[in-house]
């Protein structure tokens, strides 16, 4: 799929970082369900980052 469903992330941050730090998609004050289109990043392994509420979780994303 070229798409990511994040659930959940009220009130939160989400970012699409690379290994290195960088990051290539934000989005902020997030209030509902949220879909990233991916089809336009290049192969290889991402870091999502979703952050809010006093805490912060991370995922390994591998677009292929």
């Amino acid at each position: 799929t070229n798409h990511l469903s994040i659930h959940g992330a009220n009130n939160s941050t989400v970012q699409l970082l690379d290994l290195s730090g960088r990051i290539f998609w934000m989005s902020k004050n997030i209030n509902d369900d949220i879909l990233i289109d991916l089809s336009g990043f290049a192969r290889g392994i991402y870091v999502i980052k979703i952050s809010g509420n006093e805490k912060v979780v991370t995922r390994k994303v591998v677009i292929e």
